[in-house]
């Protein structure tokens, strides 16, 4: 059996990160030993040709939510600063 590998996804990064299943589990059991939380997320699990294509297609997508979310910033280069001192 071919080694599989695994798709993982983080909301609060807005990343994607591929490792083999071994990997992932052995991160999620030392996770757990150490009671700590982890924002990556399983998405799809498989060969790693089919891992690599699915990555393609969700950087677009990431992409896509990168280029929303800074639309929603502020324009802080166009912002007014006021720096007095008050007595």
């Amino acid at each position: 059996m071919s080694k599989q590998w695994v798709l993982l996804w983080s909301q609060s990064q807005n990343a994607l990160h591929i490792e083999t299943v071994e990997q992932m589990t052995s991160r999620g059991r030392k996770a757990y030993q150490e009671n700590r939380r982890s924002d990556y997320v399983a998405i799809y699990v498989g060969e790693r040709a089919h891992i690599d294509a699915a990555a393609g297609f969700c950087h677009q997508t990431l992409a896509q939510r990168q280029d929303e979310a800074n639309l929603r910033k502020p324009d802080l280069a166009h912002a007014h600063v006021s720096g007095g001192v008050s007595a």
